[in-house]
């Protein structure tokens, strides 16, 4: 009789193993079928999926989470229901959180629920989207996808935060950016458009040459010329200590290039502008510069100070003037956008050791606007000298 009741009840204890194996199975497919029907925006045949699933297995958080997921997204995109969803997501969240405390998915749902209702409606239940956000780092400091997540999030809301939560932000989106490199664009786009703030991109930027060159490439990108020159600093610092040797190298030729060309001028060989497009593909004449590229002249200065002025004017395309950058001698004096459609003097203090000089002009930022009739040119004109105290 024992060894019947020990078979019975080992028997009894399989078939139980096996009824919470197949349970558990079944609650399976039963999420990933509400999971693919809630990606389609099939929601009311998602809801009864999900509901099965967490009938199945009520103790499963990431089901509850997931659940919870689809309810805030749709809320999201509903034109009619969103604070029914919201509602119910926001329980459904407490309660994946109270099953499983250390899970970072759960917080950082919640705190985007939150935010979502900050955004809309300005109230308290909104308020707490900061603590989850800490919350879901702290659980898990060293997931990429959830410091994107919540660096994302602190963008769409950076108007309204304090200095110490834009720092926090700030923090999850460069760490963000050491780990998954290829949300750089989107960040950059982001953050710019609220802030308006190149030191701010320099801040979430790594600390490499292949960071910086990314944000370098940015600016050039979005015309924002008017900071590459402090960007191209960083760049420069990080070539030196990355890249010494080429960094060396380059420069040495930047420099013979130019020793050759003031041998040229004082043998009376350089007349007036002369240069080519960056491609090589197009030679300027009489200062006309229609694809961006550099083209040189030669000055003879005196020595101390005094001004080169040079007289330009360009045509834009989509409401962006040429960008024109000045060097003398290889070293940068100055730069500007041409801002007129009529000839006029650009002013550039410098002061020189006096006898030949190479002035060079690089246009930047061709661009063209065939819908528009736009293209996008330098032209330049004449290039004098005259002592600072005239």
């Amino acid at each position: 009789m024992k060894n019947i009741f020990i078979k019975t009840l080992l028997i009894s204890a399989l078939i139980a193993i096996q009824a919470a194996i197949g349970l558990r199975l079944f609650a399976e497919i039963e999420f990933n079928n509400a999971e693919g029907l809630a990606l389609k925006g099939d929601f009311l045949s998602a809801e009864g999926h999900y509901n099965r699933t967490m009938q199945m297995d009520p103790f499963s958080s990431r089901y509850i989470g997931g659940f919870a997921d689809a309810l805030y997204r749709f809320g999201v995109y509903s034109k009619e229901d969103t604070i029914k969803y919201f509602k119910k997501a926001d329980t459904l969240y407490d309660r994946a959180i109270k099953l499983n405390p250390l899970k970072a998915e759960h917080y950082l749902g919640r705190g985007l629920l939150k935010l979502a209702i900050y955004r809309r409606y300005r109230s308290k239940e909104g308020e707490g989207f900061m603590a989850d956000f800490q919350n879901a780092w702290m659980n898990d400091p060293h997931r990429a996808d959830i410091s994107y997540a919540i660096g994302s999030a602190g963008i769409r809301v950076w108007p309204s935060l304090d200095q110490h939560q834009k720092e926090f932000f700030l923090e999850r989106l460069k760490y963000c950016l050491r780990r998954q490199w290829w949300h750089i664009e989107i960040i950059y786009a982001r953050l710019w458009k609220e802030t308006r703030d190149l030191e701010i991109l320099q801040e979430i930027t790594p600390d490499t040459l292949k960071g910086h060159k990314a944000l370098y490439n940015f600016i050039r990108r979005n015309n924002l010329w008017q900071y590459h020159r402090k960007q191209l600093e960083k760049v420069n610092y990080y070539r030196q200590k990355e890249e010494p040797e080429d960094y060396r190298r380059e420069k040495d030729e930047h420099t013979k290039a130019i020793e050759e060309l003031k041998s040229l001028a004082r043998e009376g060989r350089i007349k007036g502008w002369m240069g080519k497009s960056f491609n090589g593909k197009h030679t300027y004449t009489d200062g006309n510069m229609y694809w961006s590229g550099t083209m040189q002249t030669a000055l003879n200065l005196t020595e101390g100070e005094s001004v080169i002025v040079i007289r330009a004017k360009g045509a834009m395309a989509d409401n962006i003037f040429p960008f024109m950058i000045v060097e003398l001698d290889g070293k940068n004096i100055g730069e500007a956008f041409i801002d007129s459609l009529e000839s006029k003097d650009y002013y550039f203090p410098v002061e020189s050791e006096g006898g030949i000089s190479i002035v060079s002009i690089t246009f930047a930022n061709d661009g063209l606007n065939r819908s528009r009739g736009e293209d996008r040119n330098l032209h330049v004109g004449s290039i004098s000298v005259r002592k600072d105290d005239e």
